[in-house]
């Protein structure tokens, strides 16, 4: 095989899952607006709902195109975000340890860093 084959077929497999990933997207995000969420379970039993939902002012839910949350979970872990806050939630045991510190990121920037151990 020469070095133009692999080249040529290095290139359509990132045009391939380009465009895989690019249907995958529009399927996902039609799906979204279309049931105002969508819950998927990863093989490790890890659950992610990203939904578009909003209380309106008359407290029902109502599909809203600039507002958007995700919750993770597993077991009794949870983690959720969302323009306004982000959460953790966990069964706290007696061997259940919080890390808080300070760490620069990759871009150089001051970060606060949690992790519930």
């Amino acid at each position: 095989m020469s070095i133009n084959n692999i080249n040529s077929n290095s290139v359509n497999d990132s045009r391939e899952k380009d465009t895989r990933r690019s249907k995958i997207q529009k399927l996902f995000i039609t799906e979204l607006f279309r049931q105002g969420q969508v819950e998927l379970t990863l093989p490790t039993g890890l659950t992610l709902e990203v939904g578009v939902t909003h209380e309106n002012q008359e407290g029902d839910l109502e599909i809203c195109d600039d507002y958007c949350w995700v919750i993770a979970s597993q077991e009794k872990r949870t983690v959720s975000i969302d323009p306004y806050t982000f959460g953790l939630r966990f069964s706290e045991k007696s061997n259940c340890m919080i890390y808080e510190q300070d760490i620069i990121d990759y871009k150089g920037e001051q970060t606060k860093v949690f992790d519930v151990i």
